[in-house]
């Protein structure tokens, strides 16, 4: 039997090896890179599977220091996999797998571009996310978040030309600028309520023990961290990059970036919340605020857009929001007694997790199948392709089906669990549920709006396709059973995120749950309005071909006698986005007002460079600061 310490850290060395692929020509480079990642992928899988069944917990020291606490926290990599971590090292594994595989063939579509520095920073990506998952350790987990902000930067940059250049720097500076106020976060964290303790084990204690009696202070550091790592997950209004990085990086990044990256950014969250803070309704609700805020704000610009991969970043968003809004749903309930409706609403946050990375990443590598065949990424333009490109649009029908949340699949099963959770819970959370619920329809509508105009509408010109290599399609393929599997048959993915959630100290009933093959309800729900809905949804359609339905001409114009190139991707929902301009005129004038505050404050911050050169400027400030700080001080002793 293999011992778990080199189980632990195969993963670690074959990314390290596929990284070396730097060192070989560009033609090759990235097609070794991608298939030793592969395999590391696989050990990722291996990886999860053993920590799921038992927690594995190892400590590495690498220098013994025994007199200062920070300095031993540096010098010992702790890492422990418990359920949690399992889950996303699971995750991880599998959608990497499908896109290093998915790359082998793609990136030869790219006859320039940095493909040497692809090769080194794509496996150290997936790398970096795997030690963020294992780490048990606050110090090491803001190391290893550093460097996934910086490896993930150069793979988003790949193409290199402007819009990739632009994306890579507007996906540095937002997630950093965040990552600073979490490292402010985790300083005060550290030096103040821990005593210098940085073990996650030390951190829970402390934190729930300081929170108490100083909740000031807790708020304030549970906003740090939500703002810190919420960026990187695409929470509003820090989501900017995610529409500039996806459409700019090649397919398989964007799978990556979507499937996996921002699910970086939940895992953190899940950790911070489920695990640092006790269950604090008001934590809950302001995490519910964001989450409903996130799913607006996403499902809303993504309804706008004509590019199917920045139609599909914006989706991303509105997706991270429904995870968010059940996660401090969950934490509200609990934290308001409602424990079995939370725990739900806890397992139905990680289940919808686990749904948008298989279901999201599937539909970027559509998206891309379609532009290395077409070029294009314009929906206005390209169409009508699903005869030449059968295995594709077969693919992406299912991930549209999915994320549009159809019955029997997999995103029909999360969504419905979180609806279950917010709406009976007759507090502020079901108003949130019945938006969520509404914000279900705007999903509909643009992801039917991404599937027909790239599969079914006609043209805009003529366009010469075929279907892609299969070690392309078949990653899709796959990724498409997965969503099928994990609607159809429920009860395994459950039992796993309540096993999470259990282990987690929360109370998750999963034997008085109602599971059904793509249906899964608290106990105390009723089956048989849904029931006959689905009965409904499903009957209709076969009633309809055995009756036989009449033809009707030019479908796409809805009947209207007008030529069906004048059908285009903006036309589509034009008199909703009519009906809804007072939110886009809101949502623009609150996006230039930002604009231009970070332009003052970037104007503000060079005049100051430049003032910092002058010293006795800086002398005379420096007093003025002094004086005023030492009359208020005197001030707050005589009061």
């Amino acid at each position: 039997m293999i011992p778990e310490n080199y189980i632990v850290i195969t993963p670690i060395v074959l990314f390290i090896v596929a990284s070396l692929a730097v060192t070989l020509k560009k033609e090759t480079a990235v097609k070794v890179s991608s298939i030793i990642s592969a395999i590391g992928s696989l050990a990722l899988i291996l990886v999860s599977f053993i920590g799921f069944v038992h927690d594995i917990d190892l400590k590495y020291i690498i220098w013994d220091v025994s007199k200062s606490s920070i300095l031993s926290s540096l010098c010992t990599v702790h890492i422990h996999i418990d359920k949690l971590s399992s889950i996303f090292i699971g995750l991880t594994g599998i959608i990497a797998l499908l896109a290093s595989v998915y790359a082998i063939k793609y990136i030869e579509k790219y006859k320039s571009g940095y493909h040497r520095l692809l090769s080194f920073s794509y496996p150290l990506t997936i790398l970096t996310m795997y030690l963020i998952f294992v780490s048990w350790d606050l110090l090491w987990l803001l190391i290893f978040w550093e460097l996934l902000t910086l490896f993930s930067q150069f793979i988003v940059v790949f193409k290199g030309d402007k819009e990739a250049i632009s994306g890579a720097y507007q996906y540095f500076t937002i997630t950093k600028a965040c990552a600073d106020m979490l490292v402010i976060a985790l300083v005060v964290l550290i030096i103040i309520v821990t005593g210098i303790k940085t073990s996650y084990d030390d951190v829970s204690l402390a934190l729930r023990a300081y929170f108490s009696g100083n909740k000031a202070l807790g708020y304030l550091l549970a906003i740090l961290a939500l703002v810190g790592f919420g960026a990187k997950a695409g929470l509003a209004p820090f989501h900017t990059w995610l529409p500039k990085a996806h459409p700019a990086a090649p397919t398989p990044i964007s799978a990556i970036l979507s499937g996996l990256i921002v699910k970086t950014g939940v895992y953190a969250l899940m950790r911070t919340f489920l695990v640092f803070f006790p269950t604090d309704a008001t934590i809950g609700l302001i995490i519910a605020s964001f989450g409903v805020l996130t799913i607006i704000v996403g499902n809303m610009r993504a309804l706008t857009q004509d590019d199917s991969k920045r139609l599909l970043a914006y989706s991303t968003i509105g997706q991270i929001g429904y995870i968010l809004l059940s996660m401090g749903a969950g934490i509200y309930l609990i934290g308001t007694g409602q424990t079995l409706l939370g725990g739900f609403a806890l397992v139905a946050s990680l289940y919808h997790t686990i749904n948008h990375a298989f279901f999201k990443s599937l539909l970027f590598l559509t998206s891309g199948s379609v532009l290395y065949v077409t070029g294009s990424r314009d929906l206005n333009i390209i169409g009508g392709l699903s005869k030449q490109m059968p295995y594709t649009a077969f693919a992406a029908l299912i991930g549209a089906l999915s994320i549009a949340g159809v019955p029997p699949l997999n995103g029909f099963v999360s969504k419905w669990m979180i609806y279950s959770s917010l709406l009976p819970s007759a507090t502020v959370i079901s108003l949130f549920g019945i938006i969520a619920l509404a914000m279900s329809a705007i999903t509909a509508a643009y992801i039917m709006k991404f599937f027909t105009a790239t599969f079914l509408k006609p043209p805009k010109v003529k366009i010469r396709a075929h279907e892609v290599p299969a070690v392309m399609f078949i990653p899709q393929i796959i990724a498409a059973l997965f969503c099928i599997l994990l609607g159809v048959y429920p009860n395994i993915v459950v039992k796993v995120c309540s096993s999470a959630v259990t282990a987690l100290g929360f109370e998750v009933s999963y034997e008085s749950m109602k599971i059904l093959p793509g249906l899964v309800l608290p106990g105390t729900a009723n089956f048989m309005p849904l029931i006959v809905f689905m009965a409904v949804f499903i009957l209709a359609p076969i009633i309809g071909l055995l009756i036989g339905v009449e033809r009707v001409e030019n479908t796409w114009t809805t009947g209207y006698p007008r030529p069906t190139s004048a059908i285009t991707s903006f036309g589509y929902y034009k008199d909703l986005r009519e009906g809804l301009s007072e939110y886009y005129i809101t949502s623009r004038k609150l996006t230039e007002l930002l604009i231009s505050t970070a332009k003052a404050m970037l104007k503000a911050g060079s005049h100051y460079e430049d003032v910092s050169y002058d010293l006795n400027v800086m002398l005379y400030g420096s007093a003025i600061f002094l004086v005023v700080g030492i009359l208020i001080a005197l001030w707050s002793v005589i009061l």
